[in-house]
């Protein structure tokens, strides 16, 4: 039987994939970001794998909660990738309110033994979420996205997540390249941005590749 892997999250990891075709393993299905990079590698290591990408641009974590049961239900995967929370500091900054990372991360809390019920041996993929000074970010941003990376790393501790720390991987690379070339507005990534986000997520994810060979 084929190990079923889900991308989830919101428009990094969307990256305009086509919603309308749900099969696995398209190039159209899983966007055009760091999930089909991964994919390509991983397909090139085994014909037993089905990678499946549900990520919903704009979603925050109440989105990917409130569909988490309907996609587990269809799809019943063995692995989830999942980076989300960003959403949720800049649409609320932006309603000109202050986000609460506590209340952001008990949403993901929620998420997380969802996923649990469904499959009690779910292996969870959890993304640091990140962001980089820009026109559109300020430093009020990092006031709640530091503590949101906190609280996200205790609950991937949590429930036995793989963690993936993205933040400083790409604060380094734009200290080289320059921000913009690494995240164009501060949040989503380039090309180079989405190609250092895949070797990120390889250099945490032995014990899944170790299943492929």
């Amino acid at each position: 039987m084929s190990i079923k892997l889900i991308f989830e999250g919101d428009s990094i990891t969307d990256s305009s994939r086509n919603r309308l075709d749900k099969q696995a393993n398209r190039s159209e299905v899983l966007g055009c970001g760091y999930s089909t990079l991964l994919a390509s590698h991983l397909l090139t290591q085994t014909n037993n794998l089905k990678i499946f990408n549900r990520a919903i641009s704009g979603n925050k974590v109440a989105d990917v909660l409130c569909r988490g049961a309907k996609v587990m239900a269809e799809i019943r995967a063995d692995w989830l990738s999942l980076l989300i929370g960003i959403n949720d500091i800049w649409h609320t900054l932006a309603m000109s309110k202050r986000p609460v990372p506590e209340d952001i991360a008990d949403g993901l809390d929620q998420y997380l033994q969802l996923l649990h019920t469904y499959n009690p041996n779910i292996r969870i993929i959890l993304m640091e979420p990140f962001a980089q000074l820009s026109k559109e970010v300020s430093t009020e941003w990092f006031t709640f996205l530091k503590p949101l990376q906190h609280y996200e790393k205790e609950l991937a501790n949590k429930y036995q997540c793989i963690w993936v720390p993205t933040q400083e991987a790409l604060d380094q690379s734009a200290d080289k390249l320059g921000a913009n070339h690494v995240l164009w507005d501060g949040v989503h990534p380039t090309p180079a941005g989405h190609m250092i986000i895949a070797r990120q997520w390889l250099s945490y994810t032995e014990t899944l590749q170790q299943l492929l060979n």
